[in-house]
């Protein structure tokens, strides 16, 4: 009696290597559970670089990271820069004026042309001085050295040394804020899984935000 169809092994045979249908509706959901966590954990990872290492660290902190299942697993390692203190200058001509001001033996003369463009032709062509003045300014070591200076106090300085109220004007400070750079070993995933398994670490948890 011949088998019915139901009866009749629908198994893949052997030797045969043709891959199983893939479920367009599984890879969408792989898919979307993918970005979402790539999205949460990215953001975490945002949120650990950029405000982690003053609100947690002390700049210039370096930590060697094991795994605590088994302190043998070296994960990684984590350091917090230290960025040093930087000051500019916002506003070259009130600077300018400042030194000219309160400082003129620290500008020297300055050749300019104070004609336009028809003027500087007819200069060309007729030789004519008289359209040439000469101005006073800063000299070029002037603002470098108000900037060293500045950057080295965490305030404003002049290229004499004189703060408070003998401070040039123009003249920010900026403290840039430490970052985390956080190096990852080649098999760091796998140790990290079984942390997450053993609720060691949570990716999904969010530093609180900073004061």
């Amino acid at each position: 009696m011949a088998p019915k169809p139901e009866d009749v092994d629908q198994a893949t045979p052997p030797g045969d290597t043709t891959p199983a249908p893939v479920n367009p509706r599984d890879v969408a959901l792989q898919a979307i559970a993918t970005k979402a966590i790539y999205e949460a954990v990215g953001k975490n990872l945002r949120t650990l670089r950029d405000e982690a290492p003053d609100a947690v660290f002390e700049r210039g902190d370096r930590f060697s990271v094991r795994s605590p299942l088994d302190r043998k697993v070296k994960l990684g390692t984590v350091s917090a820069s230290d960025p040093k203190v930087e000051a500019k200058i916002v506003n070259q001509a009130v600077f300018d004026q400042w030194v000219l001001d309160n400082h003129p033996d620290d500008c020297v003369d300055v050749d300019v042309v104070a004609a336009t463009d028809a003027e500087l032709l007819a200069v060309l062509r007729e030789h004519a001085p008289h359209l040439i003045r000469t101005d006073v300014k800063p000299a070029e070591w002037v603002a470098p050295t108000v900037i060293k200076l500045s950057a080295a106090a965490g305030e404003p300085v002049s290229q004499h040394n004189e703060m408070d109220d003998q401070a040039p004007p123009a003249v920010e400070i900026l403290e840039k804020k430490s970052v985390l750079t956080i190096d990852v070993e080649d098999d760091a995933l796998e140790h990290v899984a079984e942390l997450w398994r053993a609720s060691r670490v949570d990716p999904f948890h969010q530093l609180p935000a900073a004061s």
